[in-house]
């Protein structure tokens, strides 16, 4: 799945990709788009 792609990084930090998951499900248009954006907040 993408979200083991994009956020397979993360997976000690359960509410950042349970937060990325529930913004997809959410915005399953915009998902890609707000992927894109959210990510390097969460690099640091």
């Amino acid at each position: 799945m993408l979200l083991h792609h994009f956020f397979g990084f993360d997976v000690q930090k359960p509410e950042s990709w349970r937060l990325a998951c529930q913004t997809i499900v959410g915005n399953k248009e915009n998902s890609g788009k707000v992927v894109v954006q959210r990510l390097p907040q969460w690099k640091k």
